[in-house]
This record gives structure tokens, C-alpha cells and sequence, in this order.
């Protein structure tokens, strides 16, 4: 019986000791007043405002960059296209004013497309963005 005894014994003092996880920590119900419970909001509000600011300054530096890389393709595919036209003059015998007196003045008097049609032929649209 005496081991029967101290386990009951064991048993009683493990209940003793162990307290609820509901009282521990229990905080007090504190009562804020308005103007903390304001500061706490400006206080988030401030937070927000500069993890906000950051992701758009991170936004604003991405966009540069990409601007940058939009412009330097742009730019080869306008130099190409320069290239092409000194190709087209040389092999013509044309110099480039020659024909940009010749646009002017076609332009002037009809849309190009017009043109075209009078004369049978496609022209490619410009595609850049």
C-alpha cells in the first residue's frame, strides 16, 4: 500500500505544480487612453509609410533600368536601320539629303500611303512602341 500511497502522493503534487497555460502571463486588462492608442496607430501608419517608400523607390530604380534597356535597343535598331539606308544610297548612288528633300516634298503633296497604293507597293507599318 505504501507504493500505492506515494504515487497518489506523486499525483497530487504533479497537480499542484502544474498551473494552466490561461494563468500564466495573464496580462492585465490596461486601460489605454486615446492618445496612446493614437501614437501606437501613427507609429504603425509611420512604418508603413517608409516599407511603402522603399518598395517604390525599388519600383522607381527597376523602372529606370528598364527604361534604360527600352532606349539602348531602340537606339541599335535605329542605328540598323541608318546603316541599311547608307547601304541602300551607296548602292544607288544617292546621297541621304537627295532623298530626304524627295520625302519632304512627296509627303508634302500625299500621305505616303498614297503613294504607295499609285504605285502598287507595300510599305511596312512602324512598329515601335
Amino acid at each position: 500500500m505504501n507504493n500505492e500511497n506515494e504515487k497518489k502522493e506523486t499525483a497530487e503534487t504533479t497537480q499542484l505544480l502544474h498551473v494552466p497555460e490561461k494563468a500564466v502571463n495573464k496580462p492585465d486588462n490596461k486601460v489605454i487612453s486615446k492618445s496612446e492608442r493614437l501614437n501606437e496607430k501613427l507609429k504603425q501608419l509611420c512604418e508603413k509609410r517608409e516599407k511603402a517608400f522603399t518598395a517604390q523607390s525599388a519600383a522607381e530604380k527597376k523602372t529606370k533600368e528598364i527604361d534604360e534597356q527600352i532606349n539602348k535597343i531602340r537606339t541599335e535598331l535605329h542605328n540598323d536601320e541608318i546603316r541599311t539606308l547608307d547601304n541602300l544610297c551607296k548602292s544607288k548612288n544617292l546621297s541621304v539629303k537627295i532623298l530626304i528633300d524627295f520625302f519632304t516634298a512627296l509627303t508634302d503633296k500625299m500621305p505616303l500611303s498614297e503613294a504607295a497604293a499609285l504605285l502598287e507597293i507595300k510599305i511596312g507599318s512602324d512598329d515601335n512602341v
